[in-house]
């Protein structure tokens, strides 16, 4: 099954690097991210990024057992291709 993110190149290659980062480290890039998000993007997409109450109920993957992680990854698809290419620089700083 391909993930929304897999048709670009660069941009799975971080998101997998994020998710198996040591847990320090993917919190920084976490927090990192969403400042990059409040700062580039319009608040309906901020909205987005917002976790809800519930989180535990409903994900799945392996990534899942981190909310933060979750929904950042999964709410990214909503934002645009700067915005991305932010993403992408951001994390390739961060984790290489």
């Amino acid at each position: 099954m391909k993930r929304w993110y897999d048709k670009n190149e660069k941009l799975a290659k971080q998101l997998n690097a994020l998710t198996k980062a040591p847990a320090e480290t993917k919190l920084k890039i976490i927090k990192g991210l969403l400042d990059i998000i409040h700062e580039n993007a319009d608040q309906d997409i901020v909205n987005r990024f917002k976790v809800p109450v519930d989180i535990d109920l409903w994900s799945r993957r392996d990534y899942d057992d981190e909310a933060a992680t979750w929904i950042v990854i999964n709410n990214l698809k909503y934002v645009d291709e700067k915005i991305l290419e932010k993403v992408i620089e951001f994390i390739e700083k961060e984790i290489d």
